[in-house]
């Protein structure tokens, strides 16, 4: 637990290093897999300095009953939290629009108060 964490430009250096071939693999599994374990495993092997393959799926750490549910609670907080910021960003902005319409039907107004 006492690693480092690698800096940009470790992981830029380490991304340069890789082959097309192997970068389409990571993403192919990012997308079929999930970010969780493909994430830590990449996260170990830029700290290796390892060589440009990942491990074949069927070898890769299986997760016990207790990883699982921990990452589908920490997926569930974090789309929770998106939901909540994307609620207040929309809220933001429906009452700037009510403010501007509003605005906008005052000045409408003006000079027609006896008219």
């Amino acid at each position: 637990m006492g690693e480092s964490e690698p800096g940009t430009d470790d992981v830029r250096h380490w991304i340069s290093r890789l082959t097309a071939r192997e970068k389409n693999r990571i993403i192919e599994r990012l997308i079929a897999e999930g970010a969780t374990q493909l994430g830590s495993e990449l996260l170990q092997r830029v700290r290796q300095g390892g060589g440009s393959t990942l491990k074949p799926t069927s070898m890769a750490k299986r997760r016990t009953v207790g990883e699982l549910l921990h990452a589908a609670e920490a997926a569930a907080a974090e789309r929770s939290l998106l939901a909540s910021e994307k609620a207040a960003r929309d809220k933001a902005r429906r009452e700037r629009e009510a403010a501007l319409a509003r605005e906008r039907h005052l000045d409408a107004l003006v000079g027609k108060e006896d008219a």
